[in-house]
């Protein structure tokens, strides 16, 4: 059995979560709840999902989160030819 490396550790995949509109979430958690990286972020903040900064922290409301997905799905089911 080869000892592990770098190269060959696999990385475990993200556990996703459902995203509660009631809540605020750090800009780490929504990326770890939807398994977004830095240019899916920077692709939601450009779609519209409003960033909050408090004490040079960046936060999301749930329910922004979850309205801006929801418009991703509209816009996709708009261009659905099957429909």
């Amino acid at each position: 059995m080869r000892p592990e490396t770098k190269k060959n550790k696999v990385k475990p995949s993200p556990v996703l979560s459902p995203i509660r509109p009631d809540e605020i979430y750090s800009l780490h958690m929504v990326r770890a709840l939807t398994g977004w990286g830095d240019s899916a972020m920077r692709a939601a903040r450009v779609g519209g999902l409003k960033p909050i900064y408090l004490h040079r922290r960046v936060f999301f409301r749930g329910s922004d989160v979850v309205k801006y997905i929801a418009k991703a799905a509209e816009a996709q089911d708009d261009d659905d030819p099957r429909s």
